[in-house]
């Protein structure tokens, strides 16, 4: 099951677009400040992302672990600076965690990059 965006039922295509391009610099922002070796960590557990909710304003997830009842809730807010949360204890130590990292990407590769393309195209 893949992120579901509200995006696209915007019905003003400028401001889609806008939303777009300021929720997922954002989100790079995020990513880009994030220690490395956390980024390199999140690459390997992308396909553990489990969407809850993506609206206009955050995405929800969980993140599931290793064993089938470990997982940890996820949530990134849009504004002008992306925030976020996480249930694990290595949340807020040094910047976002791998599982807030590992959301972030799945929500740019599900839903950002594809919705820019087909707002592009209209």
């Amino acid at each position: 099951m893949g992120f579901r965006s509200d995006i696209l039922r915007m019905r003003d295509k400028k401001a889609a677009l806008a939303h777009v391009e300021r929720v997922g610099k954002g989100i790079r922002v995020l990513i880009d400040t994030a220690d490395p070796s956390r980024v390199e960590r999140a690459e390997g557990i992308t396909d553990r992302v489990n969407p809850i909710r993506d609206s206009l304003s955050e995405v929800v997830a969980t993140v599931s672990g290793t064993n089938p009842n470990d997982g940890y809730m996820v949530v990134i807010r849009f504004g002008h600076v992306a925030r976020s949360a996480c249930e694990c204890p290595d949340f807020g130590r040094t910047g976002p965690c791998k599982h807030v990292i590992a959301v972030a990407e799945s929500w740019l590769e599900q839903v950002a990059r594809p919705t820019w393309r087909d707002l592009k195209r209209r």
